[in-house]
């Protein structure tokens, strides 16, 4: 899990230091609204399906040229969740919620396709 969540700090981090703070209210504005908030979301995922397997650390140096240690995640195995069991469920349950979906382009469930 600590990882992953380094993984989305990167990411966030990257983000906001090419993203220009002068972003006048547009389309450019809210697009990156959304992707900040998709980036908490995919945070708030990681934190709630919390996967505890160890992923072995080695010596490495930061861009500084510091010791440090890192982990690559490579060649460990994890628990995955069923996705089979998921994406029937998410059919299964998808009438009930089928009028709050005609604000999207398409059924969430066809994009995870």
């Amino acid at each position: 899990m600590y990882h992953q969540m380094h993984c989305l700090n990167s990411f966030r981090r990257l983000f906001n230091s090419v993203h220009p703070r002068n972003v006048s209210r547009s389309n450019s504005e809210h697009k990156t609204k959304h992707a900040m908030h998709c980036l908490a979301y995919l945070r708030q995922m990681v934190l709630c399906s919390a996967d505890t397997t160890l992923e072995p650390a080695f010596a490495a140096q930061d861009t500084d040229g510091r010791k440090t240690q890192a982990a690559y995640g490579s060649g460990v195995t994890h628990q995955c969740r069923d996705w089979v069991q998921v994406r029937e469920y998410a059919e299964g349950n998808y009438g009930l919620w089928e009028d709050e979906a005609t604000d999207f382009v398409t059924s969430e469930i066809s994009v995870a396709e």
